[in-house]
């Protein structure tokens, strides 16, 4: 086969091939967005997989791109990094449902010019997974050496880990856990609510006009009191004031002034649309049925690491102890590592130095 050396983000391919959909849909043409750095071995087995997080995309890293943008995981991938890319050929592709280049609700609809919108089929984290095989079996990878991701990323992780476990050396997920619990259940109901109500949805119909950022924006706020607890929040903002008058309905605290900038920046990282799609995956996101499938059938699933944060309130640190109990009853090898990080559910974005090394050394000791 051909050797694949360091492309320029991102590469789309288009599928033909039907993809059945765990809702009972088909999709007949779809496309997958990916970035790949380093070169593949002429066995196609020295591949590591990135899966992006809910918010993130493909663009891992810059390295090798002259003049491109930093990546979301400059620290962890790239020459001599903790994913090493001079000797692994390392992929990250786009979520199915997502966007950035993979089929999804902005997606023309096929024969036609109009998007999808709410129209594109419900997908789920399984859907994502065996999409990205398809692109892996045409790339003529054979082996994945590890996959890692975390959040909407390590749900994708685990999946791989339970539904391909012969082609999967190792697995890290970050900030991830067994099946999405009530109160998460209840966040991103309370996300979608916030984009639905924003005037510019227009039942989702929007791509002709403008976006609705300020519904999305609201969404990221929300979402964002549930990765910085209360003890963070004040010890960054407290009540801190910009004006010193007796008061205003204007914003005036600091945290006030945070999250207009946060709104103000949400266009642009996420399609509103698939911010929908995605957390209605999450929320269905279930590994029960999959571990009781592995038990029964005895198959040797790969080692894992899970890593979770403390003060986490979506994710708490006892409920990756829950996903390794589950793990190890599969037959995995599971061990959990607990760090530390203000925000604590987007530790593995924001402090990524803290965990280079336990990554490093998971690694060094299961990857052939």
């Amino acid at each position: 086969m051909n050797r694949m050396s360091v492309v320029s983000p991102p590469s789309i391919v288009s599928f033909t091939e039907p993809l059945h959909l765990a809702c009972g849909q088909v999709l007949s043409d779809w496309n997958l967005a990916y970035e790949s750095w380093g070169t593949l071995d002429e066995d196609g087995t020295n591949a590591i997989l990135v899966c992006h997080a809910l918010t993130s995309d493909c663009h891992v890293t810059s390295a090798g791109m002259p003049g491109v943008a930093s990546g979301w995981w400059e620290e962890m991938v790239g020459p001599g990094k903790t994913i090493d890319t001079n000797r692994f050929f390392v992929l990250c592709i786009n979520a199915l449902g997502g966007s950035h280049g993979s089929s999804g609700p902005a997606t023309p609809q096929p024969g036609g010019t109009q998007s999808y919108g709410m129209r594109f089929p419900f997908v789920t984290v399984d859907d994502m997974v065996r999409a990205q095989k398809r692109l892996l079996d045409r790339m003529g990878i054979h082996r994945l050496q590890l996959v890692i991701g975390g959040c909407l990323g390590g749900m994708q992780a685990l999946a791989w880990g339970l539904h391909y476990p012969t082609m999967v050396n190792a697995v890290v997920a970050l900030s991830a856990r067994l099946a999405s619990s009530s109160s998460t259940l209840a966040l991103w109901s309370a996300v979608r609510r916030a984009i639905r109500l924003d005037p510019q949805w227009r039942d989702g119909d929007y791509y002709d006009g403008p976006i609705p950022h300020q519904g999305l924006g609201l969404a990221t706020v929300i979402g964002l009191l549930h990765w910085m607890d209360g003890q963070t929040l004040e010890a960054r903002y407290g009540r801190r004031r910009r004006g010193d008058g007796p008061g205003t309905l204007d914003s005036d605290f600091e945290i006030e002034h945070m999250f207009d900038g946060v709104v103000a920046r949400a266009g642009g990282k996420i399609d509103p649309n698939s911010m929908i799609y995605l957390t209605r995956a999450i929320d269905y996101f279930d590994l029960s049925e999959a571990i009781i499938g592995a038990i029964s059938t005895g198959q040797q699933l790969p080692p894992h690491l899970i890593v979770n944060y403390h003060r986490d309130l979506r994710y708490p640190p006892e409920e990756g102890e829950k996903l390794a109990a589950a793990l190890s009853a599969a037959g995995a090898r599971a061990s959990t590592l607990t760090m530390d990080c203000a925000i604590a559910h987007g530790g593995f974005l924001i402090e990524q130095a803290a965990i280079t090394v336990p990554v490093r050394d998971f690694m060094r000791s299961l990857v052939q």
